[in-house]
């Protein structure tokens, strides 16, 4: 009986990996043809126009383009995006308290191993224009790439894998997809190991406003190391040992918070769209 079991659940949890895999290649191809013409915009007029504006056309067909194909997906699918749950203050204290501790024992384990490697051209391009303190890519890291990703790979993703598998198996799954889809070592495994931690948020909140809170102090971390030039370049003990403990205390903190179900946000126009819950 155990082995049916078994086999019914390997059986659904492969069902839901080919089908969020169908749902990212669709909503994906659609929001590249909804940016298209922002694309070709700013390709026709690179020559007429500063080098500014060509990316600021570009940075609102990627917001207009990932808001609107989720817009229409939520629509057709009858599908809510999850927002209105209030949360205390000292959460996102605690939330902080833990990208700090991840970031330093990451740093210092793990991220310090994968910059023995040579990282890609394109990390290294986006590096030093963020070095540089070009604004558009600290923008798209620090506000746009949270939403829309938190949109995408929790809001939707992670909401569509929960229907038809267990908890734990939509978060592998979606962090693992989420790091992949980085298409690059370096962040596509620190992608994958925050995608754990904001799948487990999103499940304890019901809601992805502390996610793409924690995405955006997680990706503004980054902007200020990259922009001061201080990178992991050896495996420290000490800050292993210190920020461990950190770790281990900010999620216990975060665990036992309780959530108050009964104090929600009053998004209106949402609402009236059906868009939210």
């Amino acid at each position: 009986m155990s082995e049916i079991t078994n086999n019914d659940l390997s059986n659904k949890d492969g069902r839901s990996l080919i089908g969020v895999i169908l749902l990212y290649i669709k909503l994906e191809l659609l929001i590249l043809l909804v940016s298209l013409p922002f694309i070709l915009a700013s390709y026709i007029l690179k020559d007429y126009i500063p080098y500014e504006a060509c990316r600021f056309i570009e940075i609102i067909g990627l917001i207009f383009s990932h808001l609107c194909v989720i817009y229409l997906h939520c629509k057709k699918e009858n599908f809510k995006i999850k927002v209105n749950q209030k949360l205390p203050i000292k959460f996102y204290v605690y939330i902080l308290l833990f990208r700090l501790s991840y970031g330093l024992l990451y740093d210092s384990t793990i991220g310090a191993f994968l910059y023995t490697f040579e990282p890609s051209k394109t990390i290294t391009e986006r590096m030093t224009s963020i070095a540089s303190g070009n604004i558009f890519p600290i923008i798209s890291a620090c506000l746009i790439a949270p939403i829309v990703e938190e949109l995408l790979f929790r809001g939707v993703f992670l909401e569509y894998l929960r229907k038809k598998s267990s908890c734990i198996t939509a978060v592998l799954i979606s962090s693992l997809f989420f790091g992949l889809t980085h298409f690059n070592l370096h962040q596509g495994v620190g992608a994958f190991f925050s995608g754990l931690f904001l799948g487990f948020i999103y499940l304890k909140t019901n809601s992805l406003l502390p996610c793409i809170f924690l995405h955006m102090a997680h990706n503004s971390f980054v902007v200020l190391i990259t922009y001061f030039s201080i990178y992991p370049n050896e495996i420290s003990p000490i800050i292993i040992i210190i920020s461990a403990g950190l770790l281990v205390i900010s999620l216990l903190l975060i665990n036992r918070t309780k959530i108050d179900e009964s104090k929600k946000f009053n998004f209106r126009f949402l609402e009236k769209h059906n868009l939210v819950q």
